[in-house]
């Protein structure tokens, strides 16, 4: 029988939980490591045991792979967590890790490291002091034989949701350094949002293309979509108080672009895996907030790019184009003005833009880029 670890914290307050031993987890575990810092990393998957092992991340473009000893601890094994306690899952798996840390005695502040709207949500009533968000201005892949390529493209802000204000710079201490840094944000809801933006462009137009994250600084019409959501998505924000300016956010994307050429977006690689993708806290929720706004606002270009890594539930029918045989699905969101969207067998998303003009409604849909493919289909 598994004994419960209880897990308290010298007066210095330095120990740190990593919950989540993936793409971020194992860098962020790593770089503390290698710096003397105490930290554990998390396991929060059901059947996990306890171990140790070397995490080999090579950061930033560095020649030389960083290999350090950690040890993982699955979350089930605790009964108490007292420290700094990061959250560095896929947000679909909140409710699950929320709900084990809310049956748990907690004390100090919760940092949660993911992207997405309203994802520290459901952290708000487990216990925690303080409830951080960090925004993470970072690339991460997963490599064939398990080793992490980690690269930071600027440091990440870090504020407060909830709870005590004056731990904020002591946290930000305790996790900033050079390969892994963060520093103090006092507006982290527009920082959210500016992230979230670009996140709903790399997590959709990437996937859809099945390239690497370099794609914006080498395909003019990638820009030109890109520019079209954020457009759409800073329409939305402005009505909601949120004031955020358009050059801004896409010189973030050029800049990540350019400092990412060659790696996999997550949601991509999710893709590939049969894993569950982030897309629920993104493009969708920025869709679900621009219907419930007063005015609703419809993000067909933000909106349209999705798909589920989920089993369909949608009728299906087939189509020739060009040549193309297309196995697509029709799913009606309902919530979005009856916009819809297409999805292909190969589980990657074509764009498909919802068109009205006065003879018909037509989809448009690309296949491999933006250069050549525009074929206009009568429904």
């Amino acid at each position: 029988m598994i004994g419960f670890m209880d897990e308290r914290l010298s007066e210095t307050g330095e120990k740190v939980f990593v919950i989540g031993a993936g793409a971020i987890g194992i860098p962020l575990a790593a770089a503390l490591a290698v710096h003397g810092r105490d930290v554990v990393l998390v396991s929060a998957r059901d059947g996990a045991k306890r171990m140790s092992f070397d995490a080999r991340v090579r950061f930033g473009g560095e020649a030389e792979m960083v290999s350090v000893r950690i040890e993982q601890v699955p979350l089930a094994e605790f009964r108490e967590l007292t420290g700094t306690v990061v959250i560095a899952i896929k947000a679909h798996g909140n409710e699950a890790v929320a709900a084990a840390l809310t049956s748990r005695q907690v004390r100090g502040e919760l940092v949660v490291m993911q992207n997405g709207l309203g994802v520290e949500r459901l952290f708000l009533s487990c216990g925690f002091d303080t409830v951080l968000r960090s925004v993470l201005y970072v690339t991460s892949q997963t490599l064939p034989d398990g080793a992490v390529e980690f690269r930071q493209i600027t440091s990440c802000p870090m504020g407060v949701v909830a709870g005590d204000a004056g731990r904020l710079a002591g946290c930000v201490a305790r996790l900033s350094l050079p390969r892994f840094a963060f520093h103090e944000h006092s507006e982290i809801e527009a920082e959210v949002w500016r992230k979230t933006v670009v996140n709903a462009v790399f997590n959709s137009i990437c996937p859809l293309l099945e390239v690497d994250n370099g794609v914006f600084a080498r395909d003019a019409g990638a820009v030109a979509v890109a520019r079209q959501i954020v457009a759409e998505c800073l329409a939305l924000a402005s009505d909601l108080g949120i004031l955020l300016d358009e050059d801004e956010v896409m010189e973030k994307i050029l800049k990540i672009s350019g400092g990412s050429d060659g790696v996999m977006i997550s949601t991509l690689q999710d893709i590939r895996a049969g894993r569950e993708t982030e897309i629920e806290n993104l493009n969708l929720e920025l869709a679900r907030i621009g219907a419930t706004a007063k005015p609703a606002h419809a993000l067909p270009i933000t909106g349209g790019i999705i798909w589920y890594n989920r089993k369909p539930k949608y009728n299906a029918h087939h189509f020739h184009a060009n040549g193309h045989l297309v196995f697509s699905e029709v799913v009606n969101l309902g919530c979005l003005l009856d916009l819809h969207f297409v999805r292909s067998n190969r589980s990657v998303f074509y764009f498909c833009e919802f068109i009205q003009t006065i003879e018909r409604t037509v989809f448009l849909i690309l296949y491999q880029d933006f250069h050549d493919a525009g074929v206009f289909l009568d429904i």
